[in-house]
């Protein structure tokens, strides 16, 4: 077990680390510019990213070294993170068309969860095979969400390191294992990212972060899953409030005829942030909303599992997501495109 101290350690270096590639994209230049898709009206440097990446990489790179985690599944999470983040990254500076990050996206997942249930898979039944098929595609769908609700300042990265931190403590509470250090140190790096992107944002983390971000969150969660530590309801509990926007978004604009794959702000929190006015308020109440509702469900929902109660451990989700689902019908995402 990591020594507790070394997180906010961590999160200063983050920061640190995070300045410099601010002063970098800066004097490259490379901003992004607002147009009629944005959520900001004036230029921000994007890509700052970068920082809590390689960061993170390097992080894994010394736990494997010292043998403090399993070799193949920080090499998984190094080898995927650093591929999807080179995706992004290039997907920033010139732009890639939608099939070809979603082949990437596919093929990094379907070959991780292969990799991490290998013997599950050789040796287990149609199920697995049919299980780890709908985890690899709700991982993609979990990656292209999060880059989809990275649109205002200090939104995307509280939320990961609010997931983080509530997924640490169910993995405490399961069983003494190393995938807390895992978490806390992936919110840690967020963490001193988040204090130059919170409103009003000095930089963005760009397509590098928010695929490298969705990218190892979904892995991790994948370990919990498989070592059954955290149950995929109490996951669907935990991140509600990213799914049930963007799913809820992208079901009406097909609907309506939209082209689902092009950029939009229709998303309940964007439309929230122009009749607020404010990216703050929008991301601060999104903070109280998993702090003081989702996070204590998902709890409660991973003892229901724990003690078989699956039935009611489904109806946590429906109790769970019912009001953001409420909230995203009212403020018609998917319609509103401002």
């Amino acid at each position: 077990m990591l020594n507790t101290t070394i997180y906010p350690w961590v999160a200063i270096v983050s920061l640190l680390f995070t300045y410099v590639i601010l002063l970098l994209l800066r004097k490259k230049q490379l901003f992004d510019l607002p147009n009629a898709r944005s959520s900001h009206t004036v230029p921000v440097p994007r890509g700052g990213g970068v920082s809590f990446a390689v960061l993170y990489l390097i992080l894994l790179g010394w736990l494997a070294w010292s043998g403090r985690v399993v070799l193949y599944e920080a090499l998984v999470l190094m080898i995927s993170g650093a591929a999807l983040a080179l995706v992004g990254f290039i997907d920033d500076r010139i732009g890639l068309s939608f099939k070809i990050r979603l082949f990437i996206q596919i093929t990094c997942m379907v070959l991780s969860l292969s990799i991490l249930y290998y013997f599950p898979l050789i040796n287990g039944s149609v199920l697995i095979w049919f299980s780890v098929a709908g985890m690899a595609l709700a991982a993609v769908w979990w990656i292209n969400l999060f880059n989809f609700l990275d649109g205002i300042d200090g939104y995307a990265c509280s939320e990961a390191v609010l997931i983080c931190m509530a997924a640490a403590g169910l993995c405490r509470y399961a069983s003494d294992n190393y995938y807390p250090e895992l978490f806390l140190l992936l919110a840690a790096v967020v963490l001193g990212f988040a204090v130059l992107n919170w409103s009003p944002a000095k930089l963005f983390m760009g397509d590098v972060g928010s695929y490298f971000l969705g990218a190892i969150i979904a892995l991790l969660a994948v370990l919990t899953v498989r070592d059954q530590l955290i149950s995929p309801l109490t996951w669907v509990v935990l991140t509600s409030l990213f799914w049930v926007d963007a799913s809820m978004t992208l079901l009406r604009r097909i609907l309506n005829g939209a082209r689902w794959s092009q950029a939009h702000r229709s998303h309940a929190y964007q439309i929230l942030s122009r009749r607020w006015h404010s990216h703050q308020q929008v991301s601060l109440l999104a903070i109280v909303v998993n702090t003081f509702w989702l996070i204590p469900l998902s709890f409660s929902t991973q003892w229901l599992a724990n003690s078989h109660q699956y039935g009611l451990a489904v109806l946590m989700i429906i109790i769970a997501s019912l009001p953001i689902v409420s909230g995203v019908y009212w403020l018609k995402s998917g319609v509103d495109n401002g």
